[in-house]
């Protein structure tokens, strides 16, 4: 997670720490400017991937029957 701090996507902010007492702690990040510009990429990678999902799925369940 340092590296994530360190990153640019980030903001250079503290990151803010859930009050609830949990093992392991549990932090949230806000991104930054830049960080938000990625995310209709990371949208589109995450749709592709559901879709091959999706499609293995199918082909594995005719390759069942």
């Amino acid at each position: 997670m340092k590296e994530a701090k360190k990153s640019k996507l980030c903001l250079a902010a503290k990151p803010h720490q859930k009050s609830k007492p949990v093992a392991p702690p549990f932090v949230t990040y806000r991104l930054s400017v830049p960080g938000k510009r990625l995310r209709p990429i990371i949208d589109a990678m995450a749709n592709w991937a559901f879709q091959d999902m999706k499609a293995a799925a199918r082909l594995k369940s005719k390759q069942a029957t």
